[in-house]
């Protein structure tokens, strides 16, 4: 079971994303999670040459498994996924088209979501993510 608690990038594209919704019993220091996700942004918009245009934070929840599967959307084919664990173990395993990680809190990890993945989470603990899509600038002004 998946569980998203929906911190989500409403913004202008032309704009830094800097006006949020985040849905959440606990409203606690929000500002300093929004300073620090801008300067996360800001890291990858200028590593990837890019724009982030999705955010949220992923819950899987202990001993649970997200089955095989693409993602789909109508940008993704032109866009990057970024991995970011908050809090992860080792008994926490991503595959991707046959290949399995632990993804380590600490690093970053770039994720072809058009390729077969899924996750196993075989320990008592949840894992949290946060998953971040950005869509490089040259695709930006493109009329579709």
């Amino acid at each position: 079971m998946v569980n998203v608690l929906s911190f989500h990038i409403i913004k202008n594209y032309s704009l830094h994303p800097i006006l949020y919704k985040f849905n959440s019993t606990s409203r606690a220091n929000i500002h300093a999670y929004i300073q620090k996700m801008s300067s996360i942004y800001e890291y990858l918009e200028k590593e990837y040459d890019a724009k982030v245009v999705r955010c949220e934070i992923i819950k899987m929840h202990a001993n649970s498994h997200i089955p095989d599967h693409i993602d789909s959307g109508e940008f993704l084919y032109l866009g990057r996924r970024i991995h970011i664990p908050l809090i992860t173990n080792k008994d926490v395993i991503f595959t991707i088209f046959g290949n399995s990680i632990n993804m380590e809190v600490g690093k970053w990890y770039d994720i072809n979501n058009s390729l077969p993945h899924s996750v196993d989470n075989n320990s008592i603990y949840d894992r949290i993510h946060i998953i971040i899509d950005l869509i490089e600038n040259k695709y930006m002004n493109e009329k579709r």
